[in-house]
């Protein structure tokens, strides 16, 4: 194996702390791979063994794989010497050990994220049911903004707990806390978390904070375990540790407290989870700083120069002319490096220049224009991969219908695309159904959704004639009269005849079905509606929340329930289908163009990226404006309310805090709004292509273009100039 000159310092690493800083493309996998395979084939772990630790369990099994590999290629046979688990999994190991040294009963269970969202909708539910609209409302400027500051608290108070339990608060103490400061954010947090800590007790849960929180604690009070698992393993390697948090760092370095062999790797540059999890890049930073050794891998072949010098420009730019001061250091000055000629690949050359911008004068038009240009493309192209990043799901949904009315094919990777909610859609219409299986509208509904929308002539020919029938007609005869046969068949295929009668006997199969507990009903009746693996766990969550909120409303009908499944599924179960679905390892296809957000974009690379909605509203650089984070209904000092939460619950504990926390959480946002652009510009190999729109329209609402998409439109003008 022949490795390039950024990488060969880190494979002579012989021990001790050693920080890897990142650049995109770098191959932090392929790195770490090798690196963990040389320490095992020349037996630097024994006695112990070598651990990995991820984040997802896509990456878990993508390092098994590679690791298995290099192995294998050795005749290296004892695979037990080494272990690649994401930090959770870990955590519950250690915790399976002696849960009962914390005072936990050893069948505890744990709540993943997507039923840690449903339970706390839940206990939000319940403190409004007691009373907590008017505390609600006290934070408003303006009541035209209720419904939407109702949507989205649980999410502010989900936060704030999880910031309170990393920090080992528990919900009796910090009630105590807060009944003391009578701050009414955080007098509303703490009812909350008082409803949603009983509830998880009472049904025997701890959740991932409890999970890295109790771990933590479990090696810190017993010796004995804490001397079993240093002993066990004598490497740890961190991977993606920019997204790592205080506790997760607390529970590495003690675990490698004795052998002192900790290696972390990650990109400070590619941070962009901050803002709505407890991850923060400067605990990466500061290791990197301390470590013993600090290696930068700075070389990427991924990307063509001419994209790599627009991300340098970046970099460059903000760190020495952003508008705001204090945001200059939103990205570290880590330039990236062409890989040069040799056996690991070299950058994507062409002698056009790929880059491009363009200013619409409409949301709408740059989704046309980024069509237009999309159908160039893959005329031109068409073994090439795309992908159109937008802000935010409302974005993806809004490209994806106009993909499918263009008739293009498109993956939609958004945790409320219609693929990943479907599931939950059609429990939902099942239940609205079998509430009045004697409605023609809902049986129709019904058919249509389990034949998959289908559409066309054929198609509206068929729900026409169905139309004209009550459903006992077609649930309880089987197959056509002779006459309507002969009708049928001047209508539709045989196919679809076939696949029509299929699903007829899928419905009176699920009328058919005892008439048990609604939670109950819905697991049998995915068993008649062939589930693939994923949507069997959504709609195990779907049958988990039902449970849970009839456990609070047991009169709850099969509508009443209907009814949220249908129009609220995809806020209630956004979470569960983002841990569901992104399990998945998701691979582009030329085939089929990629839609999905800045943010699902990580990770990924296409030939051509479009960057569609570089607005100011979307990526800030003023501190005056006006951004996403902000709810434009609260009342001035709560503009940012988990910002404002997290620095009441600092002062709490006796921790800095800012003096203007509304102020910070702005500069943050810039600094994260940045490095997601930076992730944006680096996923593209060989064409990159930016979009904005600039609309002034009536009462003052106006979108401008972004700072940034100024700054790099001119630079594309400048360096085409030089090509010319």
């Amino acid at each position: 194996m022949i490795f390039r000159e950024d990488q060969i310092s880190i494979m002579a690493y012989s021990g001790g702390t050693m920080a890897v800083p990142a650049v995109p493309g770098a191959g932090k996998t392929f790195i770490i791979a090798n690196l963990a395979a040389d320490i095992l084939l020349k037996q630097k772990h024994k006695p112990g063994k070598l651990l990995i630790v991820t984040y997802m369990l896509s990456a878990a099994n993508n390092f098994k794989s590679r690791i298995g590999k290099l192995l294998e290629e050795k005749g290296f046979s004892n695979m037990s010497d080494y272990e690649v688990m994401t930090i959770h999994s870990l955590a519950l190991r250690i915790l399976k050990e002696c849960p009962d040294a914390i005072g936990l009963h050893e069948d505890f269970d744990i709540l993943d994220e997507g039923k840690r969202n449903i339970f706390l909708q839940q206990g939000f539910a319940y403190w409004l049911y007691q009373g907590g609209e008017d505390s609600l409302k006290s934070f408003l400027h303006t009541e035209k903004g209720f419904k939407q500051w109702k949507d989205g608290f649980h999410g502010v108070a989900g936060a704030l707990i999880s910031k309170l339990k990393l920090h080992d608060l528990s919900a009796g103490t910090f009630k105590k806390m807060a009944a003391e400061q009578r701050e009414p954010l955080l007098t509303a947090v703490s009812n909350i978390y008082g409803i949603y800590d009983k509830a998880l007790r009472s049904n025997g849960y701890i959740d991932y904070d409890d999970l890295l929180n109790f771990s933590y604690k479990v090696l810190k009070q017993d010796a004995r375990i804490r001397e079993r698992y240093q002993n066990r393993y004598t490497y740890i390697f961190e991977d993606e540790c920019q997204d790592s948090n205080l506790l997760q760092g607390k529970l590495l370095s003690l675990l490698s407290e004795k052998n002192g062999n900790l290696i972390r790797v990650g990109d400070i540059n590619q941070s962009i989870t901050g803002t709505f999890s407890a991850s923060n890049p400067v605990f990466f930073k500061e290791f990197c700083s301390q470590a013993q050794h600090c290696h930068t891998m700075d070389m990427a072949n991924r990307s063509s120069t001419d994209i790599i010098g627009m991300a340098n420009f970046l970099v460059q730019d903000v760190s020495q002319s952003h508008p705001e001061p204090s945001c200059r250091d939103a990205l570290t000055a880590q330039y990236i490096r062409p890989v040069p000629a040799g056996p690991w690949g070299q950058n994507p050359k062409f002698n056009e220049y790929h880059l491009y911008s363009y200013i619409e004068n409409s949301w709408d038009g740059e989704i046309y224009r980024a069509i237009r240009l999309l159908k160039g493309f893959k005329k031109k192209y068409p073994d090439k991969t795309a992908a159109l990043l937008v802000p935010s799901n409302y974005h993806v949904e809004s490209m994806a219908s106009v993909l499918k009315k263009e008739g293009i094919e498109y993956d939609e990777l958004s945790n409320t695309s219609e693929k990943r909610m479907r599931p939950v859609r059609t429990l939902g219409m099942v239940l609205d159904y079998l509430a009045q299986p004697e409605s023609k509208d809902k049986f129709l509904q019904l058919l249509q959704q389990f034949m998959g929308g289908k559409e066309g002539k054929e198609a509206e020919k068929l729900w026409a004639w169905v139309g004209k029938h009550n459903p006992e007609q077609f649930l309880y005869q089987q197959r056509e009269t002779e006459q309507e046969e002969k009708a049928v068949n001047q209508l539709i295929s045989a196919n679809l005849r076939q696949e029509f009668w299929k699903q007829i006997e899928r419905i009176r199969r699920i009328l058919d079905l005892p008439q048990t507990r609604i939670e109950d009903l819905i697991l049998k009746a995915v068993d008649l509606l062939s589930f693939e693996k994923e949507e069997k766990a959504m709609a195990e969550a779907v049958a988990f929340f039902i449970r849970n909120r009839r456990a609070r409303e047991p009169r709850l009908t099969y509508s009443e329930i209907a009814d949220l499944l249908t129009h609220q599924g995809g806020k209630i179960f956004k979470t569960a289908a983002e841990v569901i679905y992104d399990l998945q390892e998701y691979e582009p296809n030329a085939d089929r163009v990629t839609v999905c957000t800045y943010h699902k974009a990580k990770g990924l690379e296409w030939d051509c990226v479009m960057l569609l909605g570089l607005t100011q509203y979307n990526f800030p650089s003023s501190l005056v404006h006006k951004n996403r984070s902000e709810y434009w209904y609260l009342k001035e000092d709560y503009k940012n309310p988990t910002a404002v939460g997290n620095a009441q619950i600092d002062r709490l504990l006796g921790r800095e805090s800012p003096q203007n926390p509304v102020i910070e959480a702005k500069e943050e946002v810039i600094r994260e709004k940045i490095r997601l652009l930076y992730v944006g510009i680096t996923r593209a190999k060989e064409f990159l292509i930016l979009l904005a729109h600039q609309q002034y329209g009536e009462k003052g609402k106006s979108e401008e273009v972004s700072y940034y998409f100024q700054r790099l439109a001119e630079y594309i003008r400048l360096q085409r100039s030089k090509q010319l």
